[in-house]
């Protein structure tokens, strides 16, 4: 069977940076889907033939599946996908203008589904595989000035 091959937004900083380096240190796989690459290359050098990082708008539905769908097939398979991109747009509701919410629905909402809807026929063809949704504890609570982000941080249920 060899090793898992595990997909992971959000992996060029924080929390998706570092699950791609624990997941390349057990001896697994990983697709890091990221808008840059610049900060994985330690780890590409370090782990040469099990890191294939897809710099991509996760946004972009069109451009997303086609990349995705390749490095997949790099790969042979897919076992775990990791949603894990997104921010927090933080200030008063009423100050914060249409573009802004747009984009941050975007990224912490929409992108995720893109995510999913380019990744789920693999794992279904597979006949298994899981899916990690990272979210916020701001998806369940909200706080001051956080009410972008609180929306836009509910976690997708299957």
């Amino acid at each position: 069977m060899g090793s898992r091959v595990w997909l992971i937004t959000g992996a060029s900083g924080g929390l998706g940076q570092a699950l791609v380096g624990e997941v390349l240190s057990s001896g697994e796989r990983v697709i890091a889907v990221t808008r840059d690459d610049e900060p994985l290359r330690p780890l590409t050098a370090a782990f040469p033939g099990c890191l294939r990082t897809v710099s991509v708008d996760i946004t972009d539905a069109g451009a997303l599946r086609p990349a995705l769908d390749d490095a997949i097939a790099g790969f042979s398979r897919l076992d775990i996908v990791v949603n894990n991109a997104g921010y927090a747009l933080a200030g008063p509701f009423e100050e914060l203008d249409d573009t802004e919410l747009r984009a941050q629905f975007e990224v912490n909402f929409f992108a995720a589904v893109n995510v999913l809807r380019a990744a789920l026929p693999h794992l279904r063809a597979a006949r298994a595989g899981r899916v990690l949704q990272i979210s916020s504890l701001a998806g369940q609570i909200g706080a001051p000035g956080m009410s972008a982000y609180t929306a836009a941080s509910t976690p997708l249920k299957g």
